[in-house]
């Protein structure tokens, strides 16, 4: 029991050195918890830690690796029939396949990844609505804008019903405005952004980097759409507070 004490301490070591952007220094403590876990019975913790070695490769940019190490994640985590384990991993193999431009292959494992992910998660839990998101980018990325518009408003509507005025509202509707813009579909940005901007100044202050970050979107958007003034003296204000 000690053992897989000490390789849970060993491999939070690593996330959080992870976490913290520090990459050279959570590697050795991440392939320390794979020998420590590869010498005990539980399957699934070493899944876990391929897992989490994967996603600190893609986070240091070594691709084809991490693509590798996630596999292996999946390939225990299916033969121990984890719904839940293989929806999240799937959804990490996605990512990385969207950054090596694999989008096909990002589109299949973003699919598979829902299939699972029903059978555990309910479809308005959060879990499952971030892994739907996920799925409405690699849409965007593929031009396959209808699809992802469909994905991003069925999720700001349950959001919506389930939480009220809160910041992952803010996130999704800054989502539906940029994709908008993509589209040349300028109608609805302008309110979009606007809300976003109203939830979160209004629950997190307008000094906080996510308000100011809606704050550089509407900049951008009225660059855009060609209102100068109104770009310009709302991207004053966002290096107002970036200082």
């Amino acid at each position: 029991k000690g053992n897989t004490t000490y390789a849970q301490v060993i491999s939070d070591l690593g996330l959080l050195y992870q976490n913290k952007g520090l990459y050279a220094k959570a590697m050795p403590y991440c392939d320390s918890a794979i020998t420590l876990r590869s010498a005990l019975d539980n399957k699934i913790l070493l899944a876990v830690s391929y897992n989490n070695k994967g996603v600190l490769l893609k986070d240091m940019g070594s691709y084809t690796e991490a693509e590798a190490f996630v596999k292996m994640a999946y390939a225990i985590l299916d033969e121990q029939k984890d719904e839940l384990g293989r929806a999240l991993t799937l959804n990490n193999l996605a990512m990385i396949q969207v950054d090596m431009n694999k989008l096909k292959d990002a589109e299949k494992s973003m699919d598979s990844s829902m299939v699972h992910a029903k059978k555990v998660l309910k479809e308005n839990s959060s879990n499952y609505i971030k892994l739907d998101i996920n799925l409405a980018q690699i849409y965007r990325l593929q031009k396959k804008y209808t699809q992802a518009e469909e994905v991003f408003k069925k999720a700001i509507e349950i959001k919506e019903k389930k939480l009220g005025v809160h910041p992952d509202i803010a996130h999704l509707k800054s989502g539906l405005a940029q994709l908008y813009i993509e589209m040349e579909n300028y109608k609805d940005v302008e309110k979009l952004l606007q809300s976003a901007h109203d939830i979160n100044k209004r629950k997190l202050g307008d000094k906080h980097p996510l308000t100011v970050k809606i704050l550089q979107e509407q900049a951008n958007y009225y660059r855009i759409v060609g209102d100068n003034k109104e770009a310009m003296t709302m991207i004053t204000k966002v290096l107002e507070q970036k200082k």
